[in-house]
This record gives structure tokens, C-alpha cells and sequence, in this order.
């Protein structure tokens, strides 16, 4: 878990820089690579699972073969030390054993051999004995030794006198009572201290009983020999197929019986440090001693808790299961081998289409609109091609349309460029008919020509859209000239503007047609005459203008329909054109609080109210 947060803590601190690599990787190379890890990985996870499976099947079968084995020879060899050291324990109650351990004089020679004799018949009878019992096939001999006669009786051979207790191994040193220990054999090499290590020493597995007096001094030493090839040698007639280094360790970790005795006691140290970290009674484990992995079976003994082992080299024991992983291995990179092609043509048939695309967009931002992607898929990419084409077609009339637009506007510049030599023509043209009106006294058509050329003048204004305030007041006076010529001076009129609105700047003929239709549909079907009254004021920053008549008025029905129809905009509509033409580009122009509002009443007259921002003309 630890390392695996660190994993995390590391690729957060490279976070960006991963990123910026992914993302510098073409789109294909990067679909290669998740389709090969899509592919592989869950392959790869999967081999190791069985692998660390069959490590597991492997090792725990010949974990339980072994350990039945191991608990095999605990039953067999238990039992046979127990009856041995049972045995010995009977001997000790032998009277004839221990009368003379407890004498303080030195004991002549006659009856030293004397007391040989009857030791002999009493140890060859309970060696005969233990021999019946027919478990116990390793049984060496028993050694009495009686430390105030330094006196040593050996049950297979004879008696040793004057005996100095050093060289006895099973009584020098800090042995324990009633405990096994491995000793030399007692023999003429031994008691004489010459030295036997090129040629070997005879091992037995000793097990020592000690008698003591009353002031607990030891009187006498009984010895229960066993031979040590006994132990090492009884798992390798009885194991099934899996040689190793048998071993038995007693509770301080020390050799009982070890089938490979070169490797010294801190073998056997470390095999028993590594059983006794472990919490079963029974099972296998891995460790490391002289550089070398050993695979250790092991299984302790509920009686005496000593620790039988077999020791087995790694590579002796794992050699299958490393020929196993070297299977997975090479089936890992085979149908790695296979997927890697497989991956790159699934990966191109994904991108060719995307390909496709890509290249026919760059067509595109070459200049080329004309291109067209001809493919007959059935799957989404079919929705995408006919989007592009779809797109490209559009954007190809777009740009054909602008191109036609970019001439027509160059006509309509052409068009201007006429239309400023046209008032000039048509200018001349009025004041040639004012001159001949005028010499033939014709005073109508005169004040006509002169009103209707002075409107044009100021009407057209050289094409501007804004004039004065004065301006629109005088294109007025000159409409309402030819007007009263026309209806005979049936309109009278009165404007009341302050000189000092007169500089403000608004649109070109926004009077002219409120006027008109106060004319044409208010005074025109009065009887008698009109009057027209135009008046403005300010407040704050607008400028209102009021254009009010006497005429027919409007009933409350036909007004509510007229404001309607000003406010409205509906395509085709054609009633009250004017009215709702300026309103809306009023509105447009300066926002909607500024425009257009009526009032009216029948019989009495109409009054509209032109509301615009006070902007004073440059």
C-alpha cells in the first residue's frame, strides 16, 4: 500500500509532464497504445495469476507430502526414543546398578569385575528387551559410569578404569539431566585423546540419566546410546521423491540428527531461528543461508517440540515451477507477437476514417470548397461524412454569395457615384421650370417649383441620414407650401420650437410622414379648414416632439389597433407602413424607450409624440 501511494505521490509530481508526452503522441499511435494495452495487460495480469497459482499448488503439495512424511517419522521415532529413555529410567531401579555408586572407597579389581558381570546381564536384558519391542533398530549400547570409581561400563564391549570424565562427552561440558545431546562413542581413541578427525568420529544421540546423593552430588551417569545414522538415515528410506537435508533441532535449535553434517551448526541455527518465527506447527518457508535460497518443510513434534525439517535447495524444489514461468513468459510474448499486428490494423481501420476527414479538412483550408468525402460506410462515421460534405457545401454557396454580394456592392458604390450627379440634373431642371413659370406669370406652378426644389435640396442632403432639427422643420414648411396649392390654403399651421433646439441633430424626414398622415387622414376629411401644430420640449436627455391636428380623430377601437399595428412586426404586413416603419427604426437606432406614441379622440383630433436622445449636430 505504501509503495503504492508513492507510485501515486510520484506520477502527481509528473503529472503535467505526462500529460504534455501523451498529448505530443499522434492520435493514431495513441489508439495503438491503449488498444495493446486494452489487449495485453488483462493477458499479462491473468498469465501471472496462474502462474502465482500454480506456485501456490505446487509448493503446497509438496508441502503436505513432506510434512506427512516428517510427521510420519515423528510417529515412528518418538515413540522408539520414549521407550528408550522408559527403559533407562528401569535400570536406574536396579539395585545391583547403583549399590556401588554410592560406596566412597576405591573397589578392588575382583570386584570391579564382578560388578561388570551383573551390570552386563541386567543391560543385556533390557537391551534384549528393547530389541523385541522391534521399533527401535538404531539402539547403540548403554554407558554406566560412576564418577567416585572413575569406573566406565560399556554394554557392548567391557569395562574402562581410572577414566578421566573430560574426555566423556556425555558428562562433561553443561549437559542436562535426562536430555539428548550427539556425543563421540566412547572407544580407545577417545579415552585417549588421539586425535581420530581425518578418519571420522563414531556419533551416537546420547540420552543421560544422573543419580545423586543426598548432597546432590552425582554418583552415577547412565547413558542410552543411540546411532546417530539412525535419525539422518531414517527419512531417506521413506521419503517419496523429494531428497533434501533432514534435520531434527531440538528446542535451543540445537542438532539432533542432521543427514548433511558439513553444514555446520549455524545452519541448523538458521533453519531453527526461521521455524520458530513461524506461527504454525507445521508448514514451509523460504530463507537464505551461504548466499543460497532453501525451501524448509518442517513440522514440530507436540511431544518433545523438537523441529523435524527437510532442507531443500530453491532451484531443486522450484525448477518446475520456474520451467512453469518460463511457459507463461514465452505464451505472454507469443500472443504478443500475434495481438501487436492485429492491434495496428483494428487501430487503422478505426483512424482511416478519421484520416479521411482530416485530410479533406486541410482541402478545405487549402482553398479547395469544392471537396466532397465519397465513402460508403454504414456506421457513425457516415453521419460525420455527410456532415462535412453538408458543411462544405454551405460554406461554399457562403462564400459564393459573398462574392456576389462584394459586386453588388460595387454596383450599388457605382449607383451612388450617379445617383450624386442626379440632384444636380434635377435641380437645374426645377429652377429652369421656376424660370418660365415666373416670365409667363404663372405664380402656382412658381411657388411649387421653388418649394418642391427647396425640399429636395435639403430632403436629399448629399445623401447624409441626420439633420438638424431646423432642417426637418423647413422640409415641412416647403411640403406644407405644395400641399395648401393642392387643397387651396385649406391648412394652416403653426410651429412653436425654441431657436435653441433647432442645432439638435435628428433622422432625415421623421416629421415628413406624421404630417402627411395627419393631412390625408385627418384634415382631408374635415370640412372646412385644418389647423397642424408642431411643439417640442426636453426632459432630462430626450427630445419629444408633438405633431397635433384638428382632423376626424379615431375612435378608442381604432386606435388601440393602430398602436398595435405600430408595435408589431410581421412579415408582409402592409397596414399602417410608414407609421410602423419609423417606429421600428427608431427603436433599432436608439433603444426601446424612445419611438413613437399616439393619441386620439373623434371628432377632435390626433396627436403624435416622437421621442429620440438630444444629440446636437457637429
Amino acid at each position: 500500500m505504501i509503495h503504492f501511494l508513492y507510485l501515486l505521490y510520484i506520477f502527481w509530481l509528473y503529472d503535467n509532464k505526462w500529460w504534455k508526452m501523451v498529448n505530443s503522441i499522434s492520435f493514431r499511435y495513441r489508439l495503438f497504445l491503449i488498444i495493446c494495452i486494452v489487449a495485453i495487460v488483462p493477458i499479462t495480469v491473468m498469465a501471472g495469476i496462474l502462474y502465482r497459482r500454480a506456485v501456490f499448488e505446487i509448493t503446497s503439495q509438496i508441502t503436505d507430502v513432506v510434512v506427512k512424511t516428517l510427521n510420519f517419522s515423528i510417529e515412528y521415532i518418538e515413540p522408539s526414543l520414549q521407550t528408550i529413555i522408559h527403559t533407562s529410567e528401569l535400570i536406574l531401579r536396579e539395585e545391583k546398578i547403583g549399590a556401588a555408586a554410592e560406596a566412597e572407597k576405591s573397589m578392588p579389581y575382583n570386584d570391579i569385575v564382578e560388578y561388570n558381570k551383573s551390570v552386563r546381564e541386567i543391560l543385556s536384558m533390557y537391551i534384549e528387551r528393547i530389541k523385541s519391542i522391534n521399533s527401535t533398530f538404531g539402539f547403540d549400547s548403554f554407558y554406566v559410569y560412576l564418577p567416585r570409581h572413575r569406573l566406565l561400563l560399556d554394554s557392548k564391549t567391557t569395562f574402562y578404569e581410572n577414566i578421566n570424565p573430560e574426555y566423556l562427552d556425555f558428562v562433561s561440558g553443561s549437559r542436562k539431566n535426562r536430555s539428548w545431546s550427539i556425543t563421540k562413542a566412547v572407544d580407545f581413541y577417545t579415552l585417549n585423546q588421539i586425535d581420530r578427525h581425518r578418519f571420522g568420529y563414531n556419533r551416537l544421540l546420547t540420552y543421560v540419566n544422573q543419580v545423586t546423593d543426598e548432597k546432590g552430588e552425582v554418583i552415577l551417569y547412565l547413558a542410552a546410546n543411540v546411532r546417530f545414522d539412525f535419525l539422518s538415515g531414517y527419512y531417506n528410506r521413506i521419503e517419496k521423491g523429494i531428497p533434501g537435508n533432514f534435520l531434527i533441532l531440538d528446542t535451543d535449535g540445537n542438532f539432533i540428527a542432521n543427514s548433511h553434517e558439513e553444514q555446520g551448526a549455524d545452519f541448523g541455527n538458521r533453519i531453527s531461528a526461521a521455524i520458530q518465527s513461524g506461527k504454525e506447527s507445521s508448514g514451509s518457508l523460504q530463507t537464505v543461508f551461504a548466499d543460497q535460497r532453501w525451501f524448509v518443510v518442517y513440522s514440530v513434534s507436540g511431544y518433545t517440540r523438537w523441529k523435524y525439517a527437510l532442507a531443500v535447495p530453491a532451484k531443486d524444489v522450484f525448477g518446475q515451477i520456474y520451467n512453469i514461468r518460463n511457459f507463461f513468459v514465452l505464451v505472454v510474448l507469443l500472443i504478443t507477437a500475434l495481438i501487436l499486428p492485429l492491434c495496428f490494423i483494428v487501430s487503422g481501420s478505426v483512424y482511416r476514417p478519421l484520416g479521411k476527414l482530416i485530410a479533406a479538412m486541410r482541402e478545405v483550408e487549402g482553398g479547395r470548397l469544392d471537396i466532397r468525402i465519397n465513402d460508403r460506410r454504414e456506421d457513425e462515421y457516415r453521419l460525420v461524412f455527410r456532415s462535412f460534405n453538408k458543411m462544405a457545401g454551405e460554406l461554399n454557396k457562403l462564400v459564393e454569395d459573398l462574392a456576389n454580394e462584394q459586386v453588388l456592392k460595387k454596383q450599388a458604390e457605382i449607383n451612388m457615384l450617379q445617383a450624386q450627379i442626379n440632384p444636380h440634373f434635377l435641380y437645374n431642371t426645377l429652377d429652369s421650370i421656376y424660370s418660365i413659370a415666373v416670365m409667363y406669370k404663372v405664380e402656382e406652378i412658381s411657388k411649387i417649383v421653388a418649394a418642391l426644389s427647396k425640399f429636395f435640396r435639403i430632403a436629399l442632403s448629399e445623401g447624409k441620414q441626420d439633420i438638424t432639427l431646423k432642417e426637418e422643420l423647413d422640409i415641412i414648411k416647403n411640403y406644407l407650401i405644395i400641399q395648401n396649392i393642392r387643397f387651396n390654403n385649406k391648412i394652416e399651421y403653426r410651429i412653436s420650437v425654441p431657436e435653441e433646439y433647432k442645432d439638435i441633430s435628428i433622422p432625415k424626414l421623421l416629421l415628413q410622414p406624421i404630417v402627411e398622415n395627419s393631412i390625408f387622414h385627418g384634415m382631408e376629411r374635415k370640412k372646412g379648414k385644418g389647423h397642424l401644430s408642431i411643439s417640442c420640449q426636453t426632459e432630462e436627455d430626450t427630445l419629444c416632439i408633438r405633431i397635433s391636428d384638428d382632423g376626424v380623430g379615431m375612435t378608442e377601437e381604432h386606435l388601440r389597433s393602430l398602436r398595435d399595428s405600430i408595435n408589431r412586426d410581421r412579415i408582409g404586413d402592409t397596414d399602417n407602413f410608414a407609421l410602423r416603419t419609423l417606429n421600428k427604426q427608431l427603436i433599432l437606432r436608439y433603444g426601446a424607450q424612445y419611438g413613437l406614441h399616439l393619441d386620439s379622440a373623434w371628432g377632435k383630433g390626433t396627436t403624435v409624440a416622437v421621442s429620440i436622445p438630444i444629440r446636437l449636430s457637429v
